[in-house]
């Protein structure tokens, strides 16, 4: 009898932990993803040791935990953690993920705060997120100047709001302050090293920050949408000199995108305009648009992504920057096992005019430090990727 009731007892109290964390819910998902790419420039430049290489390429695999706790009436807490890594490569510090901690209401929306995402992406060409190659997908010229991202990082120390969908209409609203390069703010620095002389009269004393807003909707087969995004990075004193100089440059960027489904094919169109300022004086160093048209199609298994992106000639204070400008075209076939595991064929071409330096997505980061183009030189890639999603 005694050791029936220890039972139960026993029993009660591995139970209740059970019961109490029932509204909480912890979750491990993410990808490992592989391609065996070879990568080329057709037109390589006279010092360049080798035109082309086979390699083993990471296309951005990675772990996340999601944490979600139902804390009544509508309202929950929610956490993300997202851990990059490389198999190929044996690297695990490429941490960089999406990463934030905040409440989520069913009737008000989402606060949170953190490193997110936003902004870039935008332009509904799906040859990565299908399961093509990464470096093909057309982000890297469509959200870039030239090899520089506009709003293409996870926005460090940020604020996001995202506020919940109603009838197809939803809107990301976010907020950052200080150097996106390490979401700390420089506003508080001293204008000296010894922080003993004070600025000299009309000295700017600027607060650096970012915005970004997204307003879209989404319902049955239209998607339609606007993002901007500017940012100001703080300005930093050079001590001796007592004169502040720029930690980087100021940069705008407004985005149109849209998309309209029809069975299974998917027509998408974005169009990016984007800018970069010198800090200081606010001259425009460059001033460029982008245009990218896509087509996919998905039936039974079997799914295809078609792209192409057109940059156009880049402009400065002084007009006109020549032989500047660049095209990227893309071919992706994506066969899926299952719902989890795909394997993809990928061709893609990104042309440079002399003047520009254009690179396939990523190349720099994932495939090598050894593959940015010089101005003019041309890239050809192709691929055979698999990827895994748990």
């Amino acid at each position: 009898m005694n050791k029936k009731l220890i039972a139960v007892a026993v029993a009660g109290v591995l139970a209740a932990p059970a019961v109490a964390l029932a509204q909480s819910s912890v979750r491990i998902t993410g990808n490992i993803k592989q391609s065996i790419q070879n990568m080329e420039f057709p037109n390589a430049a006279a010092g360049r040791i080798n035109k082309s290489q086979w390699r083993l390429t990471d296309d951005a695999s990675r772990w996340t935990i999601r944490v979600n706790e139902d804390l009544g009436r509508g309202l929950s807490a929610v956490a993300i953690f997202e851990q990059r890594f490389a198999p190929n490569t044996n690297d695990n510090t490429l941490s960089g993920g999406e990463t934030f901690v905040g409440l989520r209401h069913t009737r008000l929306g989402s606060l949170t705060f953190g490193r997110h995402e936003m902004h870039y992406g935008k332009n509904q060409e799906k040859t990565s997120s299908l399961g093509g190659l990464l470096q093909a997908g057309h982000t890297g010229m469509f959200d870039y100047i030239n090899g520089t991202g506009v709003g293409t990082s996870r926005e460090l120390g940020s604020v996001r709001y995202i506020m919940p969908e109603w009838r197809g209409i939803s809107m990301l609203l976010a907020w950052g302050s200080g150097n996106p390069a390490t979401g700390n703010s420089a506003d508080m620095t001293c204008f000296t090293a010894a922080c003993t002389t004070a600025p000299p009269q009309g000295i700017q004393r600027r607060k650096g920050s970012f915005w970004s807003i997204d307003p879209e909707y989404n319902n049955g087969p239209i998607k339609v949408g606007y993002s901007y995004y500017i940012n100001h990075p703080d300005l930093s004193t050079t001590g001796t000199a007592g004169t502040y100089t720029a930690a980087s440059v100021d940069m705008r960027s407004d985005v149109l995108y849209g998309a309209y489904k029809m069975g299974g094919w998917s027509f998408g169109l974005g169009w990016n305009h984007s800018k970069m300022y010198n800090s200081t004086t606010r001259a425009l160093q460059q001033d460029r648009t982008t245009v990218t048209p896509s087509v996919n199609y998905v039936t039974g298994p079997h799914a295809f992504a078609v792209g192409y992106t057109k940059a156009s000639k880049s402009k400065n204070a002084a007009g006109d920057i020549a032989n500047t400008g660049a095209d990227l075209k893309s071919v992706s076939y994506i066969y899926s096992f299952s719902k989890r595991t795909t394997a993809a064929l990928t061709w893609a071409y990104l042309t440079n005019k002399a003047a520009s330096t254009y690179q396939l997505y990523t190349i720099t980061s994932y495939s090598g430090k050894d593959t940015a183009p010089f101005a003019g030189e041309n890239q050809r890639t192709y691929a055979l990727t698999v990827n895994h999603k748990f």
